[in-house]
């Protein structure tokens, strides 16, 4: 029964919508949307991008998500460590790499995959529509000479990962 699914649902959507950030955090029959102010403020790109989603999944605004951290760049969702890498972060080199489950790339980074392989220990990298084509296409390129997981949202759609 879908409903029964719904409510025992667990996952992380990030969409593709260009130039702006759109991720759900859903538990259960409830979502959390991490976005850009301009998206936020724009009902219209909600209702044709992300509602769509939402009423397919069952789910309801909620102000607070149980299991989610949100520390701006870095949250915590079901134990998986995810770090939004955009053009406001800077890094100092570490003495060792920083484990994370999931990096979406977004907001136009100034990091090159080589600078963020160096910076993080992570299995799977999201490039959202929140960047120029020419910069996805590059991270792209150098995530297969890398033999890296890495889903573009411009060319694949919306990455979807389930959770435990």
């Amino acid at each position: 029964n879908s409903v029964i699914t719904s409510r025992q649902q667990k996952k992380l959507i990030v969409y593709h919508i260009p130039g702006h950030r759109a991720i759900d955090f859903m538990n259960g029959n409830e979502y959390y949307f991490k976005a850009d102010s301009a998206l936020l403020s724009n009902e219209v790109l909600q209702n044709l991008h992300v509602n769509p989603a939402r009423i397919l999944h069952r789910v309801h605004k909620a102000d607070t998500l149980p299991g989610l951290l949100d520390n701006g760049n870095n949250c915590v969702f079901s134990d998986k460590k995810i770090m939004l890498v955009d053009s406001s972060l800077v890094f100092a080199p570490a003495s060792s790499k920083i484990k994370v489950d999931l990096l979406i790339i977004s907001g136009n980074a100034r990091l090159s995959i080589a600078q963020l392989q160096e910076i993080f220990d992570c299995p799977q990298i999201v490039v959202d529509g929140f960047n120029p084509p020419w910069k996805v296409d590059k991270w792209r390129i150098d995530c297969e000479k890398r033999h890296l997981a890495c889903h573009c949202v411009v060319d694949k759609g919306a990455f979807v990962m389930p959770l435990p």
